[in-house]
């Protein structure tokens, strides 16, 4: 109900929404995201996504600075 009480209302602020044009980054992010089946959002929104599927929604980052004293111990244990 937050783009209008019927369904005219909802239509117009809805096409409204994507009248103006979607910046480079924005249009990359996007990208980047479906190509990835990451979700796209705030930081907020992919914790909600995270804890309602059970799922990871953003990439993590992966190894470490292999030369690092952090990474030798942990690779120790």
């Amino acid at each position: 109900m937050k783009l209008g009480r019927d369904s005219e209302r909802r239509r117009k602020a809805y096409r409204k929404l994507f009248r103006g044009r979607v910046s480079e980054k924005d249009s990359g992010e996007m990208r980047n995201c479906t190509n990835k089946a990451w979700v796209l959002g705030g930081d907020f929104f992919k914790v909600r996504v995270e804890a309602k599927t059970g799922m990871q929604s953003q990439p993590v980052g992966r190894g470490g600075d292999r030369k690092s004293a952090e990474y030798r111990a942990l690779k120790i244990q």
